[in-house]
């Protein structure tokens, strides 16, 4: 806010995620899933889509209700590194 001049700039937001990593595997906790979702650019409906789950199951992750189990871990894992070779 410039108040001299009567000016009023808004900037985006960007959020900062905490990934935590066990080796090179990333730990899919709320952070990890809501920084995938975000970089691939989609909807937590559209999220659930491609992940084959209902989307209020992407919303209690993002919350930290709870956290993926262990055969989704490995889905969130491919669909990450699937998203980084295309770039």
């Amino acid at each position: 806010v410039d108040f001299e001049r009567q000016i009023v700039t808004f900037v985006p937001f960007e959020a900062t995620y905490n990934i935590k990593k066990k080796g090179d595997e990333i730990i899919w906790n709320q952070d990890a899933v809501k920084a995938l979702r975000k970089y691939m650019g989609l909807t937590q409906e559209k999220f659930a889509i491609e992940m084959g789950v209902r989307r209020q199951t992407v919303s209690e992750w993002e919350n930290g209700v709870y956290e993926p189990d262990r055969s989704t871990a490995k889905h969130l894992a491919l669909v990450a590194k699937q998203q980084l070779f295309q770039v």
